[in-house]
């Protein structure tokens, strides 16, 4: 008589946290970031009964399931898949029948300790100002002179988990104006990206200086001789630059799957180099691979996606204005389906009832009906 094998179950985000947190935990204490503790509880207890239970009907055999609950933290890689979907939808629907550029600022090297220590200010700061440059240059009648409409998504990470913030822009190319919507004179040239980066920089800094001075004299003054690096390029039609910007919207630094082993000491986890297109391994401690993980886990309630200028929310008369300019017609929204939960018993759809985020005070489960 054979026994069955039972596999063991694929290495997993929630796995690496189970087996190392207490270490990191011990290690840093109070010096952990409160977004940090927030970010590694919800992961470790995702979809266990810690949180609670979601309970579903079948709509065939009326047979009542319990499943448990997911903790819907932005940094869980197991969390947020179809709300980028449909985050990437919605976006899409808005799209111009205009081509569109990339323009992604990226912060020099010295910078980056600065904006990994004061997370939320420096973030709003980059947001602002890089915004504001591009607007400017923008406005400017030796280049467009209208006003531009923008979407932005932070990113922090590299494939290798290293600390890399910058933002990418998805802007249409063109401008409104009271006559109408103008177009660059060159289709592959929006600003010039040089001048752009230097007025970034030299924004930034202002900007720092007034809002905290005694951070700004922290950093020496070799450090805004730095260039910051400014790339623009045409991207065609936008869908798919708008789909490389939604992987970030909710998805995490590292996604399960490239989780390959996880050991008492250390974590192993594969990435491809952007470059050369190399698959390659990285094997860290396991406390490091935590630190790598969580510098990239947001401040409680930072928006990684803004709009500004007429893609903003405050201006939809404008970007209606300019659908009906541009003939761009009816916005057709057509989200994608969830995956539908099925019944154990007999593989059917299930209907959601009700979710239970407190399991020591959960209501019973109503009463299973059955099918006639």
């Amino acid at each position: 008589m054979s026994s069955a094998t039972i596999s063991a179950p694929p290495p997993s985000l929630a796995a690496v946290f189970a087996q190392h947190w207490p270490a990191y935990l011990a290690a840093h204490g109070t010096r952990i970031p409160p977004q940090h503790r927030r970010a590694a509880r919800a992961i470790m207890q995702c979809r266990s009964a810690e949180l609670g239970s979601v309970f579903y009907r079948c709509n065939d055999c009326g047979k009542v399931e319990a499943r448990p609950a997911s903790c819907g933290h932005r940094a869980c890689n197991g969390c947020g898949q179809h709300k980028s979907m449909e985050w990437e939808a919605r976006q899409k629907a808005r799209l111009l029948p205009v081509p569109y550029h990339m323009v992604t600022f990226t912060i020099p090297a010295e910078f980056r300790e600065l904006f990994r220590a004061h997370q939320e200010l420096c973030y709003s700061l980059f947001f602002r100002v890089s915004a504001a440059a591009l607007s400017t240059f923008a406005a400017d009648p030796k280049h467009l002179g209208g006003d531009i409409g923008m979407t932005g998504v932070l990113q922090t990470w590299t494939r290798d988990l290293r600390y890399h913030p910058h933002i990418h822009y998805l802007v249409p190319a063109g401008a409104l104006t009271d006559k109408g919507w103008i177009r660059p004179k060159d289709p592959d040239i929006l600003v010039p990206a040089i001048p752009l980066a230097v007025h970034m920089r030299n924004q930034f800094r202002a900007a720092l200086k007034e809002a905290d001075f005694k951070l700004y004299l922290t950093l020496p003054s070799k450090a805004w001789k730095k260039p910051w690096n400014c790339d623009l390029r045409n991207v065609g039609s936008g869908a798919k630059a708008m789909e490389y910007v939604a992987r970030y919207v909710q998805k995490t630094a590292l996604d399960a799957a490239r989780i390959i082993a996880i050991s008492e000491h250390s974590v192993s986890f594969r990435w491809t180099h952007r470059e050369s297109g190399e698959k390659r391994i990285t094997k860290v401690k396991g406390m490091d691979f935590l630190r790598l993980f969580l510098q990239h886990v947001l401040p409680r309630g930072f928006c990684r996606v803004r709009h500004f200028g007429y893609l903003s929310a405050a201006a939809k008369e404008r970007y209606e204005r300019l659908r009906s300019l541009l003939k761009a017609g009816a916005i057709l929204l057509l989200l994608p389906e969830k995956t539908p939960v099925c019944c154990e018993a007999c593989g059917k759809a299930m209907t959601f009832l009700h979710a239970s985020r407190h399991p020591h005070r959960a209501r019973p489960p109503p009463a299973a009906v059955v099918s006639p």
